[in-house]
C-alpha cells in the first residue's frame, strides 16, 4: 500500500464520527486511491530517482482523481499510433517558420493524452525531442549568473505583482524541493533574456506543469520557443495570409498588464454580442456589480488551477501546447455556458467567484465532457493585430472542411462493414459537435440478428440521440446515413437538414440535405428510409432487403453504384450512435 494512502485511511478512520454511509463513501474513495496509486506507481512515465525527481508523485496522484480510468480511455486512441511514424502521421507541418503539430493530431490531442506520452508529445510540438536541450540552458545559466550557478534561490522574477514566495504563488503545490528551484532558475533566465515580456502571471503556473513532464532544460527551452513564438505573432504589423488564419491566437503568452484587461474586455465584448446566453451572464455580471474583467484575468492567469479539478487543468494545459492561448478563452466561455444557469441566480458578487469555483471543481464526468464540447463549439475567426475578434454560429459549431481528417475516431466495437480510412472518412462528414464523440454500436445483423421490430426497441434507450447507419450490400456496395435523431416508428418525417446519405464503395461520396427539403427520415412498422420522391435509402422489416433511388432531398445516384441495381440484399448492417 502506497504512503499517501496508508496516510489518509489512517486519518480517516479516526473519526468515529462518520454515518455508515459515510464509511462506504469513504470506502469506495479509499480503494479507488488504492488503484490509482498502485498503476500509477507501475508507470515509467516519469524519472523514479529521487535526486532526478522534479516533483511529488503522492501529492500529484492524490490531486489526479480517477488517474487509471483516464488513462485507459485516453490510452485507446494512441496505443495503435507510432510516435516516430513522422510520414505517416506528419508530426511537423512548417510553414512560415511556425512549427505545428499536424492539425491531424489536433483532434486526438483533444481526447486527452496519456501522460506517459504527455513528454513526447510537449516535446515534439516544440521539434525538441533530438535536440540537446542541456548545452543551450547551461550557457544561459552561466550567462546569467556569471558562470556560478545557484543551487538555491531565494527570490525569482514572477512576472506578475505579487512579493509572496513562489511556493505560495503556484497553484497546485505537486513540486518538491528541486522543482521549486529548478523553476527560479528558469523564471530568472526567462526574465534576463527576454525583456519584453514584463508581466505574465501564466508563466510561472505553465513552468511549474512542464516541470512536471520535462527535465529542466527542457522546460526552459519549450517555455523560450512559446515566448519567441508569441513575441513575432503578436508584434506583426499586417497579418493577411491564409497561413495566419491557422495561426490565429495560437501564441500562448500576452507580454503587457495593459493586455489582459484589453484582452478579457474584447472576449466578453465579442462573444457576448453573439451568444444570447454569454451576453445574459455578461448583463447579470454588471447589473449585479461583479468585476467579471478580474475573473477572466484570475481563470486564465491560474489557468483554471482552483476552478476545475486537477485532472481536467491537465488535459487542458495540453491542448493549449498544441493549439495557443485561445483554449484557455475557450474554456472560460464554456465554463460560463455550463454553468450560466447558477449564475444567474447569485446576487451577492461576494459569493459569485466562489459559487463558479465550487461548480467547476464539482462538476461530473458527464459536465465536463459538456464543457469540453462547448468549448471548441467556439469559433475563433481572422484575427488583426489589436487583439481579436470572436463569433458563434447559431448552431455552435465550428466550419470545417472534410476533405481532410483531422481526427483518429475510434469505434466501441470493431465494424464488420468499413475500415479505419472509411471510418476517418465519414468522421470528417459529420457536425462538428461530433467530431470529439466515440462511435457506440447500436446494432449488428451479424449478432443481432434481422428484425426492425427488435431495431426500434434497442433504439428506445438512445432517444435523442443522432444514428449513423452502415450498409453492405450483395454487390459488395458500401453505403450509408446520417440522422440528428435515431430510428423511431411515428409515420412521419423528422430529422434536420444536418442529415446526409453516403457511399463509401465503390466511391467515398457524402450527399447533404439539399435546401427547403424537410423530408429526411421516415419510419414506420414495415420500413424505415431516407428522402422523399424516391427514398435515397429504404430498409424494410426483415432488415435483410433494400432499395436505392435517386432521391429529391438528397439528390443522390443510386447508392449501390449501379442503376441497375436499385433493389439489394444486406450483407451487413450496421447502427452506432454516439458518446
Amino acid at each position: 500500500m502506497g504512503q499517501l494512502a496508508i496516510t489518509i485511511q489512517n486519518k480517516c478512520c479516526c473519526n468515529n464520527s462518520e454515518s455508515k454511509g459515510g464509511y462506504l463513501q469513504f470506502d469506495q474513495d479509499f480503494q479507488q486511491i488504492q488503484i490509482d496509486q498502485e498503476f500509477f506507481n507501475q508507470q515509467q512515465w516519469y524519472i523514479k530517482e529521487d535526486n532526478k525527481l522534479l516533483f511529488n508523485p503522492d501529492k500529484f496522484i492524490f490531486l489526479y482523481t480517477g488517474y487509471k480510468k483516464d488513462h485507459d480511455d485516453m490510452s485507446k486512441h494512441w496505443e495503435k499510433l507510432d510516435l516516430r511514424q513522422t510520414i505517416k502521421h506528419g508530426i511537423f507541418q512548417r510553414e512560415n517558420n511556425y512549427e505545428v503539430l499536424a492539425l491531424k493530431w489536433k483532434y486526438l490531442i483533444r481526447k486527452g493524452v496519456p501522460m506517459n506520452l504527455m513528454r513526447t508529445i510537449i516535446l515534439d510540438i516544440y521539434k525538441r525531442t533530438f535536440t540537446d536541450n542541456l548545452q543551450e540552458y547551461t550557457i544561459a545559466l552561466n550567462i546569467i549568473f556569471k558562470d556560478n550557478i545557484p543551487s538555491q534561490i531565494k527570490t525569482a522574477p514572477l512576472l506578475m505583482d505579487d512579493d509572496r514566495p513562489i511556493e505560495e504563488v503556484v497553484k497546485f503545490s505537486i513540486l518538491n524541493e528541486k522543482g521549486y528551484e529548478a523553476l527560479k532558475r528558469i523564471l530568472w533566465v526567462l526574465k534576463e533574456m527576454y525583456h519584453q515580456i514584463d508581466y505574465n502571471p501564466m508563466v510561472v503556473q505553465i513552468a511549474a506543469l512542464l516541470l512536471v513532464f520535462l527535465k529542466e532544460e527542457e522546460a526552459y527551452a519549450v517555455l523560450k520557443l512559446m515566448i519567441e513564438d508569441s513575441t513575432k505573432l503578436l508584434s506583426e504589423s499586417k497579418q493577411n495570409s491564409s497561413a495566419e488564419e491557422e495561426r490565429s491566437l495560437r501564441w500562448h503568452f500576452l507580454m503587457k498588464k495593459a493586455d489582459f484587461t484589453r484582452f478579457a474586455k474584447s472576449f466578453f465584448d465579442t462573444v457576448s454580442s453573439k451568444s444570447k446566453t454569454f451576453k445574459q451572464i455578461l448583463q447579470h455580471f454588471k447589473d449585479i456589480g461583479f468585476d467579471y474583467l478580474d475573473l477572466f484575468k484570475d481563470i486564465t492567469n491560474s489557468i483554471f488551477s482552483g476552478y476545475l479539478n486537477f485532472s481536467t487543468v491537465i488535459k487542458i494545459f495540453i491542448i493549449y501546447m498544441n493549439e495557443g492561448i485561445k483554449v484557455y478563452f475557450r474554456f472560460m466561455y464554456a465554463l460560463c455556458r455550463v454553468i450560466y444557469k447558477d449564475i444567474l441566480k447569485v446576487r451577492d458578487i461576494s459569493t459569485m467567484k466562489s459559487l463558479i469555483r465550487k461548480m467547476g471543481l464539482n462538476m461530473k464526468p458527464k459536465q465536463i465532457k459538456e464543457m469540453i464540447n462547448k468549448a471548441f463549439s467556439l469559433r475563433l475567426v481572422k484575427v488583426n493585430q489589436t487583439l481579436q475578434r470572436y463569433s458563434i454560429r447559431k448552431s455552435d459549431e465550428v466550419e470545417m472542411a472534410t476533405k481532410k481528417i483531422y481526427f483518429i475516431p475510434h469505434l466501441d466495437q470493431e465494424s464488420n462493414i468499413i475500415n479505419q480510412e472509411q471510418l476517418e472518412t465519414i468522421w470528417g462528414w459529420l457536425p462538428q459537435i461530433l467530431k470529439l464523440s466515440d462511435g457506440v454500436q447500436i446494432w449488428c445483423s451479424n449478432q443481432d440478428g434481422y428484425s426492425l421490430a427488435n431495431l426500434y426497441k434497442r433504439c428506445e434507450q438512445y432517444q435523442g440521440k443522432q444514428m449513423l447507419l452502415l450498409v453492405k450490400a450483395c454487390n459488395n456496395s458500401v453505403f450509408g446515413a446520417y440522422c440528428d435523431q435515431i430510428l423511431k416508428p411515428q409515420n412521419n418525417y423528422f430529422g434536420s437538414f444536418e442529415s446526409f446519405v453516403f457511399q463509401l464503395e465503390p466511391e467515398a461520396v457524402k450527399f447533404e440535405t439539399q435546401e427547403d427539403q424537410t423530408n429526411h427520415l421516415f419510419c414506420c412498422l414495415d420500413y424505415f428510409s431516407f428522402g422523399a420522391d424516391n427514398a435515397a435509402l429504404q430498409i424494410d422489416s426483415s432488415l435483410s432487403r433494400g432499395s436505392t433511388d435517386v432521391s429529391k432531398t438528397y439528390k443522390n445516384p443510386v447508392l449501390t453504384g449501379d442503376v441497375n441495381k436499385k433493389h439489394f440484399s444486406c450483407i451487413e448492417f450496421e447502427v452506432y450512435t454516439f458518446e
